[in-house]
């Protein structure tokens, strides 16, 4: 039995490879979590937004632009006074 041993060593890895190749399996493991968290994330965010729309409310920075009502060109914004009404 000793013989076998001495005439077929296991291969040992060198321990910066090992560490090297955990390491990168580790990275990619977290590179797809990652990924199906801002996919799924995408879709509900979607799903939102489309829910909105179809109820009639404005999504998009042009949306609100176009509802909402700006103030008149030329009339001037009434002015704050920083003085305490007594």
């Amino acid at each position: 039995m000793a013989r076998d041993q001495d005439q077929n060593p296991k291969p040992r890895r060198d321990p910066l490879v090992k560490w090297t190749i955990i390491g990168f399996v580790v990275v990619i493991v977290l590179l797809a979590l990652y990924g199906g968290y801002r996919y799924t994330l995408k879709r509900a965010v979607q799903a939102r937004l489309d829910e909105l729309r179809a109820a009639g409310y404005p999504v998009t920075a042009a949306e609100v632009d176009a509802a909402t009502s700006s103030p008149r060109r030329g009339k001037t914004p009434p002015r704050c006074s920083s003085t305490p009404i007594a």
